[in-house]
């Protein structure tokens, strides 16, 4: 293995530890951490779909998607205290290149990806309508095409967003929607390295 790979193996490793930091740490640096270990929220699951245009581009497409989502009690997932407000959140999407300009490289449309993030609840806003929440972190990405100036197939993949559950509760079905920023590139480790930004809509329920 040359020197150039171990530098980049070890950028890759710092960048995955920055972010689980990221999903880690950042509800509890910026809303305290105000949580209690022995009331912890049953698990949920569910489902949603997405369609997004990537920003920018040289070479700008939209992709439709869906997603497997498993949400559980923070403190329960990390063994320390969290805000009761906190969820972690995996998810494994799946999807296709649907529309816009054609890839640099055109190897097939499929892409699919795996992400945890942290979901806070923001419930100085709730009411039986709507709880609102902000979502973020980071996972990795597939896609069998290539834009222009690419230099890899499999990315690094940090998200954020924000959404509603309408009609909330903690225990019965719920539809959420949500608008989510995304961006994927390898971080240096294959070049050239063109970074992909896309916006999205997600439309989903859990149970």
């Amino acid at each position: 293995m040359t020197r150039y790979e171990l530098v980049g193996l070890e950028y890759a490793a710092i960048m995955w530890a920055l972010g689980l930091s990221l999903v880690m740490g950042w509800p509890s640096l910026v809303f305290g951490g105000s949580g209690n270990l022995s009331y912890p929220v049953a698990p949920r699951y569910g489902m949603a779909v997405s369609y997004g245009n990537t920003i920018g581009l040289h070479d700008n497409y939209g992709s439709a998607t869906i997603t497997g989502i498993g949400l559980f009690d923070y403190s329960s997932v990390w063994g320390h205290s969290a805000p009761r407000a906190l969820r972690f959140k995996a998810e494994l999407t799946a999807g296709a290149r649907v529309a816009g300009a054609q890839p640099e490289r055109q190897d097939g449309s499929f892409l699919c990806s795996a992400n945890v993030l942290a979901l806070y609840y923001l419930d100085f806003w709730t009411n039986e309508v709507v709880r609102p929440y902000i979502e973020g972190g980071i996972g990795a990405i597939y896609t069998s095409f290539q834009v222009y100036n690419q230099g890899s197939y499999v990315n690094f993949n940090p998200v954020a967003g924000f959404g509603v559950e309408w009609f909330p509760n903690d225990y019965g079905p719920v539809v959420f929607s949500a608008l989510r920023a995304g961006h994927y590139s390898n971080a240096g480790l294959v070049s050239p390295n063109t970074g992909v930004n896309s916006l999205s809509m997600q439309l989903g329920f859990l149970y």
